[in-house]
């Protein structure tokens, strides 16, 4: 498995996750992954799972069900034909696992381990992202939820492992005065909790450009189509 089809298998799990902290069903049929009915907020109704994965799959799985969204695991295909438009286009991006954990300096804060419905209604808030946070992620021994506080301002990420690698996404601040500090942290972090495992996610903007000025690399792209 290459590290770009760890990344997708990884994020397939996190989604099918999500999917069933809100009760939504969810399947995998020959080289896609979806949901039976819509998906939470903010996530795909289907995914392909391989770089094989054609528009005639895609066809074939809208004839039985409603998709509103589609990740596009290796930006290979064209969705125009079947009704769709692109929402974004994105990179996966990966780091190595440090070689020991980093340690906040003096004046910058740990990250803490959300442990509590409270703490995680904080990051919630703090993240715009209430609709997502579900009190039974806690209880999942693969999904780590990291939070720091800073000069009044609020910073987390959701760190999830599976397929042989840690999955980091809902990368967040509470303001753009981080972002230096932010991304350099969280390989760390991850992998304190998480040793050993290759790290990936995929960012796109801002955000994939701070998170390759703190040392991750780009392994290929994907895109999100929507009707």
């Amino acid at each position: 498995m290459t590290r770009i089809d760890m990344a997708v298998q990884n994020n397939i799990d996190w989604c099918a996750t999500v999917c069933e902290l809100y009760g939504v069903a969810h399947t995998a049929e020959g080289q896609l992954w979806g949901t039976v009915a819509p998906a939470p907020p903010f996530y795909p109704d289907l995914i392909t799972a391989t770089s094989g994965a054609t528009t005639d799959d895609v066809k074939q799985w809208l004839a039985s069900r409603n998709v509103n969204s589609l990740k596009d695991s290796y930006a290979n295909l064209d969705m125009t034909p079947l009704g769709f438009k692109l929402l974004f286009e994105a990179q996966w991006i990966t780091h190595n696992p440090p070689l020991s954990a980093r340690h906040a300096t003096a004046d910058e804060p740990q990250w803490t381990i959300v442990a509590s419905e409270h703490e995680l209604a904080q990051w919630a808030a703090a993240s715009e992202m209430p609709h997502l946070m579900k009190p039974a992620l806690l209880q999942r021994q693969d999904v780590k939820v990291f939070m720091r506080e800073a000069d009044g301002e609020v910073f987390g990420f959701i760190a999830n492992v599976s397929e042989g690698a840690v999955g980091i996404s809902n990368v967040f601040e509470t303001a753009n005065l981080g972002r230096n500090t932010l991304w350099p942290s969280i390989a760390g972090a991850a992998s304190a909790q998480f040793p050993e495992l290759p790290l990936v996610g995929y960012e796109h903007g801002e955000t994939l450009d701070a998170a390759l000025r703190a040392g991750w690399t780009t392994i290929g792209p994907l895109r999100v189509w929507i009707r």
